[in-house]
């Protein structure tokens, strides 16, 4: 598959993500762990769709931080989109925790509630995502 196919397979996949986050906002419908696992699936596929654009072969892996690696060893600007690898988590261990009545309010916790605001207020659906710049020409 080209770079390119491959690429715009993985934003078509990456919006389906974020147009689910779009309804999701309410935290007593949808549960954080649920909520975060989209977000970080659709950055997941968004970086290595970036990384695929760039003719790199990307890794198999559920880490941000090593995408957003990559990608800023490729001269990609990263900068603004390391607040992701707070998501990181979501793709395993934190989504399978029990739920508990309160639970102590951590990085990946403060994330959540400020992108549950995000979606809500700049409808991050709709392609506002400053993540998708790199790739926008594909869609």
């Amino acid at each position: 598959m080209s770079d390119v196919k491959q690429a715009r397979e993985l934003v078509e996949a990456a919006g389906r993500d974020i147009s689910a986050l779009r309804g999701m906002s309410n935290p007593d419908v949808f549960a954080d762990e649920i909520f975060g696992l989209h977000t970080q699936q659709a950055a997941e596929k968004l970086l290595k769709a970036w990384i695929a654009m760039l003719g790199e072969v990307y890794p198999l892996t559920h880490n941000l931080e090593l995408l957003l690696g990559i990608l800023q060893e490729r001269g990609g600007s990263v900068e603004d989109h390391q607040p992701l690898v707070e998501y990181t988590p979501f793709a395993g261990r934190i989504r399978y925790e029990t739920r508990r009545h309160e639970r102590p309010i951590t990085p990946s916790r403060r994330c959540i509630a400020s992108y549950r605001g995000a979606v809500r207020t700049r409808h991050v659906a709709d392609g506002s995502s400053e993540l998708s710049d790199p790739i926008q020409s594909m869609r």
